[in-house]
């Protein structure tokens, strides 16, 4: 799954890098829409102003190519965190996805994503913090809390968060 989870987020940062490449080759890339979610939504303005003009504008192509891209980007991060959050075998996957969507949000400026990931990840330390499984839950690849190398791995990550 590790292996799996690794080529899955770098087929996804090398898609959002060839869509940048493409629009940087003929307009400055700039990410201007304030929600990745949000930022595939059509307004009536711009559709008429799209219909009226026939140049392409550098907005207009940086929304229509790299922000697809940037959201599908910002989900593969979200979702492989939110799916390795509690292995203890993938926990170094969980750490090393962390520090990749610290530097997607810089790397593109998302301070809206770069929020969402810190709630995400006080959110999970939360859940391990609060309702810690121990070896008669049945489950033996839990995260453990409590061991020194999980919890260095935990503060290593605030740090990079802090960093940011």
């Amino acid at each position: 799954l590790e292996d799996v989870v690794k080529n899955l987020v770098s087929l996804a940062e090398a898609a959002t890098e060839a869509a940048k490449k493409s629009v940087a080759d003929s307009f400055a890339v700039s990410a201007d829409a304030e929600d990745l979610e949000a930022a595939g939504m059509e307004t009536a303005e711009t559709l008429l102003m799209e219909a009226a003009g026939m140049e392409l504008s550098k907005e207009r192509v940086d929304r229509q190519q790299v922000v697809p891209w940037m959201r599908f980007m910002w989900e593969v991060y979200r979702v492989v965190l939110d799916i390795v959050k509690s292995s203890s075998k993938l926990e170094l996957c969980y750490h090393d996805t962390a520090a990749k969507a610290f530097a997607f949000c810089k790397k593109y400026n998302r301070f809206l994503e770069f929020r969402r990931l810190c709630d995400m990840l006080r959110q999970h330390l939360a859940l391990l913090v609060k309702a810690p499984r121990n070896a008669k839950s049945g489950l033996t690849h839990d995260v453990q809390i409590s061991s020194p190398e999980t919890m260095h791995r935990f503060l290593d990550i605030r740090f990079t968060q802090l960093n940011v």
